[in-house]
């Protein structure tokens, strides 16, 4: 059973379920997003990477990620809520997730429950259910609290878990800062510079920063977050290439289809049709 909360004033969405996420297919993730996969293996395609997603795993999707969901087992549950429910932004200093679950160093947390783990995620969305059969004044806070101790506890076992990964707490705040406002100003700032000015950073200590990661450079989260949004325009709006090159802040078409082709191996025409040939054959 799925249950779902739309505030029309706040525009405030929440919603919680098992499997729905069948009911398209590839999807451009538009809402802060968990997957708890429950009772076996699945192979899904995050961002056109394959994982393999053990059973008994969390994992987190940032708005503006596209993920194909393969096979016909349902038995994930699902919880999505957008930034009028709860700002991960805003409310970073309550839940310290912003640059670790989401739209972070950390490409796509996989996150191990142990039993206890289970159980205690468990008594959450039971807690969630109940909460949305509580038609009062006060069901929208009640749920936006439940659902900051589920994103506190996926923080606490990301950070134990992926603790190799992450670096020290004022390290980890550049990250997470240079993440944010990736997010917020990828369509018309391209340049690590851009960036470290507003940190008040140079380009070079973002990137001994980045470096101590062992992972991808600012400029290729730059990116990558470009592209990511490129491949969302050309697969789902009839949008051409020039036209996506310049809503991206590309002066130069032919510079937009360098990068792309360099990122992801295909010019944009070459990936627009393979989209639409994959979305056609599911």
């Amino acid at each position: 059973m799925n249950f779902e909360l739309n505030d029309p004033v706040l525009n405030a969405y929440f919603r919680v379920g098992l499997g729905f996420l069948h009911e398209s297919n590839p999807i451009a993730i538009s809402d802060h997003t968990f997957i708890w996969n429950q009772n076996t293996c699945n192979h899904w395609t995050i961002d056109s990477l394959p994982h393999k997603v053990p059973a008994q795993t969390i994992f987190s999707l940032s708005p503006g990620q596209v993920l194909e969901v393969s096979g016909n087992n349902q038995e994930y549950f699902v919880i999505q809520f957008n930034r009028e429910f709860y700002c991960v932004q805003d409310h970073d200093y309550e839940v310290s997730c912003n640059g670790i679950l989401f739209n972070g160093a950390l490409a796509t947390p996989m996150l191990q429950l142990s039993e206890e783990n289970q159980r205690s995620f468990n008594i959450l969305i039971e807690v969630m259910k109940e909460e949305f059969n509580n038609k009062d004044d006060v069901q929208l806070e009640m749920l936006r609290t439940v659902l900051k101790r589920f994103i506190i506890k996926c923080t606490r076992l990301a950070k134990l878990q992926y603790a190799d990964k992450l670096i020290d707490t004022d390290d980890l705040d550049i990250v997470r800062h240079f993440s944010a406002l990736v997010e917020k100003y990828f369509r018309t700032m391209h340049k690590v510079g851009e960036y470290a000015a507003m940190m008040n950073k140079s380009p070079k200590t973002l990137s001994n920063v980045f470096n101590a990661l062992g992972e991808r450079t600012p400029l290729q989260i730059i990116h990558e977050r470009i592209i990511l949004e490129a491949k969302k325009l050309l697969v789902y709006t009839d949008k051409s290439a020039k036209e996506i090159s310049f809503e991206l802040n590309f002066s130069d078409p032919v510079q937009f289809s360098r990068l792309f082709k360099n990122v992801c191996g295909q010019t944009p025409i070459e990936f627009k049709k393979s989209g639409f040939l994959s979305m056609h054959a599911a």
